[in-house]
């Protein structure tokens, strides 16, 4: 007759963990995992840990300190084992649960909770209840130390963690919680403390809920998998996450997917530390060839960062890095939520392309803003303020990233020397101390809202490219030193208004039709001599009034005053928009250069118009449909 002991309404349901057909079907929501998880287990092993191990139930043993478990089931686990360890090894096709219940299981040699073989391990956190696992490895000298020893929860196979309990990781040593294969997280708290890295799943990360508290001098969450570019990824659908990290926050060697949840994250001890960086040659198969890069010496602390895609769906983050905030050595985009970022390096870095679709991205401090061989912006909100370039599109490959077979040189980067820049939506707001949109190529404006305010200084412009500034729609408010002064090609439909004058901090700026309709009200950070304004509703040969000072009826965005009426203003002078670029008198300033620039009202380009890079529309999540996410359905 079988030993084991009936514990009615103690277990949390194991129907996840089984594999019954009822979760196969059911959708990897929080309500559904809620759902299990309040209904009861009927029978299982039970372990009691102590100075005396007791076990009542089939396949676990025990001897001195070690729990043995080779058999698939369920480990209702309860009490404290000092210097001991829960070792797991059964069947390549069982699966164990372990429920801690009140555990606590410390060990100053190998990992306290070891799995070396499973189909699958899944540990449930019961709920009301707080557990410790601790590892804190004494170590000598020159001692080789293998994997299956740093980490405080180590699997050699899928790790799932799910429950409502409460897990403190204090991993003195080595790595928190490690997985090699996939880690599957779907809810629970966790306090994590590590000597390197928190999380990591090599195969893969995916986190459906719980609240995350983890200081670590590695990356908080990690997946590393280098040697498979269908792998290496990480999936984040929800959760509270408050990381403190000395390197990157979350790391992922090819795809990284946020499409819910809050997070705060510093890096590297914030933007204040900078981005420390030295630059040497790297082999070709680096994404960037020769550029800045990291060494042993000089680890990465970036907030995001992913070594193919990196995509917001969703979520808010608040991210102070003291490198790149949000980083790929492939293509970026942010489809949707709410990212607030200080970053001693860029804000949004990709070596490919940089594409918002939606939501909202405020930059409080950076290097540059926005930094991609190609940046385009289709959608959403983007504040930003930068000690260098506001949006620089030149192929930014940092050579900060990941160097594997598959990630090498893009054909885009070999065959393109330039980058571009597309305007075609949204609300687009640039404080830049150096340029303030800078295009290797071209600049293609279709639509959206574009404030620049750009340098004070004569060594950088307000805008700077190498081809041309195709403006075709959306309105333009651009300001800053009159100094490498560019203006809107000849080559744009739309026209365009130069105004140069003397224009104090705060000073109110009004531009009205001769009619009294209002253009444009604009209220600079910073003095500036020169206005550059494109709008739709500028017409040919009409003419329009500067008037300064006076009042608004309603507050500024960005300097920007709409729907409101303004009063008791002063005119400075009237200008005729007699041809496509129109100023209002000859412009100078020390090296006006670049197409769109001659002296004189009706500034006529000086190029004829390149063909420009075809302007495309990405899909938000099938730019690789080979990196395929689980579900937990599928896992």
């Amino acid at each position: 007759m079988k030993n084991k002991r009936i514990y009615r309404g103690m277990f949390l349901s194991l129907a996840l963990i089984a594999g019954c057909e009822g979760v196969k079907d059911s959708p990897s929501s929080a309500d559904g995992i809620k759902d299990s998880l309040s209904s009861t287990l009927t029978e299982g092993t039970a372990i009691q840990l102590g100075e005396t191990i007791t076990i009542d139930g089939e396949g676990a043993t025990a001897s001195d300190q070690t729990v043995r478990i080779t058999q698939a089931g369920t480990y209702l686990i309860s009490g404290t084992l000092e210097d001991g360890q829960i070792q797991v090894e059964v069947g390549n096709q069982e699966e164990v649960n372990l429920v801690l219940n009140e555990t606590q299981i410390s060990s100053t040699t190998g990992a306290p909770i070891l799995i070396t073989q499973s189909a699958k391990t899944t540990i449930t956190l019961m709920e009301g209840t707080q557990n410790v696992i601790s590892h804190q490895m004494v170590m000598n000298d020159g001692e080789e130390v293998s994997k299956e020893e740093k980490a405080a929860i180590f699997s050699q196979d899928d790790l799932m963690i799910t429950g409502t309990g409460s897990l403190t990781v204090d991993a003195k040593t080595y790595n928190g919680i490690v997985s090699q294969d996939d880690l599957v997280i779907e809810g629970g708290n966790f306090v994590i403390e590590s000597a390197n890295h928190g999380l990591k799943g090599k195969d893969s990360v995916v986190i459906e809920e719980g609240t995350f508290k983890m200081t670590t001098k590695g990356d908080a969450i990690q997946s590393d998998q280098g040697a498979d570019e269908e792998k290496g990824f990480i999936t984040i659908r929800g959760g509270d996450f408050d990381l403190v990290a000395e390197q990157d926050g979350i790391q992922a060697q090819t795809k990284l997917v946020i499409e819910g949840g809050t997070f705060k994250i510093e890096t590297g001890g914030g933007y204040e530390a900078g981005a420390v960086k030295e630059t040497t040659s790297q082999p070709p198969f680096n994404r960037g060839a020769s550029a800045t890069a990291e060494t042993a010496t000089t680890p990465s602390a970036k907030g995001l960062k992913a070594g193919q895609e990196l995509v917001i769906e969703g979520g808010s983050l608040t991210i102070n890095s003291a490198d790149d905030a949000l980083h790929t050595n492939g293509s970026l985009w942010m489809n949707g939520g709410e990212v607030t970022l200080s970053t001693g390096d860029d804000g949004l870095h990709a070596d490919e392309t940089v594409e918002v679709n939606g939501g909202t991205v405020d930059i409080l401090t950076s290097y540059e803003g926005l930094e991609g061989q190609v940046v385009r912006v289709n959608d959403g909100v983007i504040r930003l303020v930068a000690t260098d370039d506001g949006i620089n599109a030149a192929g930014g490959m940092d050579g900060s990233g990941f160097m594997s077979f598959f990630n090498p040189t893009t054909t885009a980067q070999q065959e393109s020397e330039s980058g571009w820049i597309e305007l075609n939506g949204g609300w687009l707001y640039v404080n830049a101390s150096g340029d303030g949109l800078d295009a290797n190529g071209s600049i293609i404006m279709t639509g959206g809202v574009v404030i620049v305010e750009g340098p004070t200084s004569g060594h950088d412009g307000i805008l700077d490219f190498d081809e041309t500034f195709d403006l075709q729609g959306g309105q333009l408010i651009a300001s800053g030193g009159v100094g490498m002064l560019q203006t809107p090609s000849e080559t744009s439909t739309q026209p365009t208004l130069v105004i140069q004058d003397s224009f104090e901090s705060g000073e109110l700026i009004h531009i009205q039709s001769e009619e009294g309709a209002e253009i444009v009200t604009f209220s600079p950070s910073k003095a500036s001599q020169v206005l550059i304004i494109s709008s739709p509703d500028l017409k040919m040969e009409s003419t329009y009034c500067v008037l300064s000072g006076g009042a608004y009826s309603v507050e500024a965005t960005d300097g920007v005053y709409q729907e409101g009426t303004y009063t008791e203003g002063e005119e400075r002078f009237q200008v005729v928009l007699s041809d496509l670029i129109t100023s209002n008198g000859t412009l100078t300033g020390d090296g006006m250069r670049g197409p769109g620039m001659k002296e004189g009202p009706g500034m006529r380009g000086t190029k004829d118009m390149r063909e420009a890079p075809e302007m495309k529309d990405h899909p938000k999540m099938e730019m690789n449909s080979d990196l395929k996410t689980p579900t937990l359905n599928s896992f």
